[in-house]
């Protein structure tokens, strides 16, 4: 009897291991993944609209805490160059393609083949969806902890990620570990359908870059016509099809045109000699403008001198992109800027400042003296960044400076008559007084114009060009005032007036030599790596002395030792002391130190006594004249950073082979307690670690993960047995796991605390200051827990450190500390314990070991771990 073959489909049963029976949730992640390649598409377009500035500011500018406006134009927003969500594009492409072929093999009829590829499909998608929800954490911890500002549209593609990430492992592999398992095989085996979404990646990647390509182009051009003429009439002309209706010598013979048919200037504001007489008395070396027309002209009420507007999209950035912007930039200055100094100088100054910004103003007052010294060599530009949305939409929600676009406005409207300096000093002078009637009075102070003042200050004209200030300072990937710029290099923060001066120095030099201005790390010709046996001779003004090679670890004898690959000793300035006597050796003094380090013998040039404290001799870095990020350990983790072996960092070397006088640890000076003090910056200083980077403040008894030191010696003092790791004494800064470092000190109640007596109960041990912010906001916290936990035998002992105990007993009766305190004026017992930051709370199990350790303190997330700490240990 013959049996016909069923036609029936089959059951569910019957469907192959890891394929749904329906294809519904495989349509659902195709839409999930379709809206989230319309989202990376919209990201991309809108960064690029906020960073040409045809886009004020979109729907999600809400307020500080929902911006994606400021996130979508932070550091953190591109990668390599090009903005992160354009990277997301060929992401959901490639999951795409992968879900449509998991489509291809699901339901009733499919080949074997068709289902492989189709359950393998989705084992893929979960492996990369798995990598893309990696990736969205680390985002959202930018956005939260970083930027403390969130984007609703980043949230959306987070949503997305994880959406259809568990849509395919739900619709294939099942588990996670069957994903990634099977996922790794996947792509090992190169088994399809990879080797095609391999190609889809590159092919969808490479249009969505021509894409972007083609439009960046685009919005750079409409940018600079949109900002072209907005300065000639105050209005932004109609565009059509998304793109500038003239060409760019149209738009200049259009502006030229109004002012025609005004009866006013050509187009091209008239170039100011650097003799020219000022019709107001200005600044010595100031920029001076002719008095204004009685009648003031339509489309800038001012002078006849109006500052000539370069696009801001003809900004160069170059060098690398930093947190603090891009370390070189090419700035499109005019030669009718309101400029200070010598207008044809080959070296300029651009600082980038805020008039209500407090560091802006301790840079204007360290700038002062330098303008004036090298006005005769030096042009001197100021660039305006008004933190405050009213003008600067990126800055929407910010409201700690009210007044900063009226400033700005003010220093440009003083500017057309004659006198931006003096506005600027008036107004940096009187920082707490810049509403719009002050800003009227210093203008009548000034003896100007008021009909022309308040014309200006309201004219759209002003805000354009405040506005193309600040769109060039987000091109040039800065956020937040003030930042410095010598011939284009970034010097960061509020530098000092002797690392002013250096940099003007240094490109003076360039400049008169020839020389590029890229002479960072590396190009120096330097000494082979030298094996320890030996020190180094070096030279101050009237003397060869010699230096340790590497920073100084301590062997088991207790005597300091100098080999490469080796942890550096993390030690107090008493054990630095000893173990270089011990050696045969001394500590180097402050200016043997910084000899050795730039290589040219010190100067104390404000005859202080001190050499790291005034202008540079020789190169400011180990490895030459500038900073390189990376060169040295300089870069750890503020509070978890280790340090790293002794000449592991290669090009952190002096051209005579001294290793790692910058970062990684500092390092002792001076045999004079008095004076000791930390040298050269350690592992997180970044910028700061230098030849002079010297730590004001820092006391003997300090001993961290920061704390080190390299010895010298009147002669050659050699060491022919090369030392290992095995002959080290053991050091550790961190106590957690230990017993508590033994100590007795008195209380300022008249108590002898002895860390012995600690057993059987639950002990806290709080590090703070006077001076710490974080402190002020834990005591109050303290106080509440010990009231609820005294009477199970809970205690708390404070440690001040303030250098005068009298400041640290003041703060703890100011926050009611009812506890013993203990004042370390010395640091010792902050050594003992290896505090590093304040506030540093320990606490100690009734058996005396510490079970706790915690640093900083920020009640929302620390405060409750604190009291669960002290009731488990309880």
């Amino acid at each position: 009897m013959t049996t016909e073959p069923s036609t029936t489909p089959p059951t569910s049963a019957e469907q192959p291991s890891g394929l749904p029976e329906s294809p519904t949730p495989i349509y659902a992640l195709i839409a999930v993944l379709l809206a989230g390649l319309g989202v990376a598409v919209y990201m991309v377009q809108h960064k690029l609209l906020l960073e040409t500035g045809l886009l004020a500011q979109s729907a999600c500018n809400i307020n500080t805490t929902i911006n994606c406006d400021a996130v979508n134009t932070s550091q953190w927003s591109a990668l390599f160059g090009l903005p992160i969500a354009l990277y997301a594009i060929p992401t959901y492409g490639v999951l795409l393609y992968l879900a449509i072929k998991a489509l291809g093999g699901i339901g009733a009829g499919k080949s074997d083949e068709a289902r492989t590829v189709a359950a393998n499909a989705l084992t893929t998608i979960g492996g990369i969806g798995i990598l893309t929800i990696a990736h969205a954490m680390y985002l959202a911890y930018i956005s939260s902890i970083k930027l403390e500002t969130y984007c609703l549209y980043c949230m959306s593609l987070y949503a997305v990620n994880i959406t259809s990430t568990l849509l395919a492992i739900g619709s294939g592999p099942k588990t996670l570990g069957a994903t990634i398992s099977g996922g790794v095989e996947l792509l090992t085996g190169f088994k399809p359908p990879v080797p095609h979404a391999l190609g889809v990646v590159a092919i969808v990647f490479g249009v969505a870059w021509l894409g972007y390509d083609y439009t960046k182009t685009d919005y750079d051009a409409l940018a600079i016509c949109k900002t072209e003429l907005s300065m000639a009439d105050g209005e932004t002309w109609p565009i059509a099809d998304g793109k500038c209706t003239l060409a760019k010598a149209d738009v200049q013979a259009r502006v030229a045109a109004l002012q025609d048919k005004e009866g006013d200037a050509p187009a091209a504001p008239a170039q100011v000699a650097a003799n020219a007489p000022a019709a107001n008395a200005a600044a010595p070396g100031a920029n001076t403008a002719p008095k204004a027309p009685a009648a003031p002209r339509k489309d800038v009420a001012g002078s006849g001198n109006v500052p000539t507007v370069i696009p801001f999209a003809e900004l160069e950035t170059r060098g690398k992109k930093t947190e603090d912007g891009w370390t070189e930039i090419g700035w499109p200055l005019a030669e009718n800027e309101f400029w200070f100094g010598n207008p044809k100088a080959k070296v300029t100054v651009v600082k980038v400042a805020d008039f209500q910004c407090p560091y802006c103003r301790y840079l204007a007052l360290t700038m002062h003296p330098i303008m004036e010294q090298y006005k005769d060599k030096v042009r001197f530009v100021m660039k305006n960044f008004p933190m405050n949305g009213k003008c600067n939409p990126r800055m929407s929600g910010y409201d700690k400076h009210p007044n900063a676009c009226e400033a700005a406005y003010a220093g440009y409207c003083a500017g057309l008559q004659g006198k931006f300096w003096e506005m600027h000093d008036k107004m940096y002078a009187n920082q707490q007084q810049l509403d719009e009637a002050s800003l009227r009075t210093y203008a009548q102070e000034f003896g100007f114009d008021l009909g022309q003042w308040d014309a200006c200050m309201k004219d759209p004209a002003t805000a354009a060009y405040i506005r193309n200030d600040y769109n060039m300072c987000y091109r040039a990937g800065i956020y937040g005032t003030p930042k410095t710029y010598v011939n284009g290099r970034l010097i960061t923060g509020s530098a000092t007036k002797a690392i002013l001066t250096y940099h003007i120095d240094r490109a003076l030099k360039e400049v008169a030599d020839g020389a590029a201005t890229a002479d960072g790390g590396g190009s120096k010709k330097v000494a082979p790596k030298p094996d320890g046996t030996q020190m180094i001779a070096a030279k101050t003004a009237d003397k060869t002395f010699y230096i340790d090679p590497y920073e100084a670890a301590i062997d088991k004898s207790g005597k300091a030792v100098s080999f490469p690959g080796l942890p550096p000793a993390l030690a107090s300035w008493h054990d630095a002391k000893a173990a270089c006597e011990k050696a045969g050796k001394r500590l180097c003094s402050e200016e043997e130190w910084v000899s050795a380090c730039t290589e040219t013998p010190a100067v104390d040039n404000n005859k202080n006594g001190l050499f790291a404290d005034d202008d540079v001799e020789g190169d400011m870095y180990p490895y030459g004249g500038f900073y390189e990020a990376g060169n040295c350990h300089d870069q750890g983790d503020q509070y978890n950073g280790k340090p790293v072996a002794t000449g592991s960092k290669d090009k952190c070397r002096s051209a005579s082979g001294l290793f790692d006088m910058a970062g990684n640890v500092g390092e002792w000076v001076n045999d004079d307690k008095d004076k000791a003090t930390l040298m050269g910056g350690y592992l997180n200083s970044g910028e700061r670690a230098a030849c002079n980077q010297r730590s004001f403040g820092v006391r003997p008894g300090s001993r961290n993960q920061t704390t080190g030191f390299r010895c010298c010696a009147d002669s050659n003092v050699k060491t022919p047995r090369k030392v290992s790791a095995a002959d080290l004494k053991e050091i550790d800064t961190d106590v957690q796991g230990d017993p508590v470092p033994a100590f007795k000190a008195k209380a300022s109640n008249g108590q002898t605390i002895d860390s012995a007596k600690f057993k059987g109960k639950v002990t806290l041990i709080n590090f703070f200051a006077s001076w710490c912010g974080p402190c002020k906001k834990e005591m109050p916290y303290l106080a509440k827990y010990l009231e609820e936990f005294k009477g199970k035998g809970f205690q708390i002992v404070g440690i001040g450190v303030d250098a005068e105990a009298d400041k640290s007993l003041g703060f703890a009766k100011e926050y009611n500390a009812t506890w013993p305190i203990v004042t370390d004026e010395e640091s010792e017992l902050m050594g003992l314990f290896g505090v590093y930051s304040m506030p540093a709370t320990y606490i100690v199990d009734r058996q005396g070991v510490v079970r706790y350790k915690d640093t900083g303190f920020k009640p929302e997330e620390q405060a409750n771990k604190l009291r669960s700490a002290i009731q488990r240990l309880l």
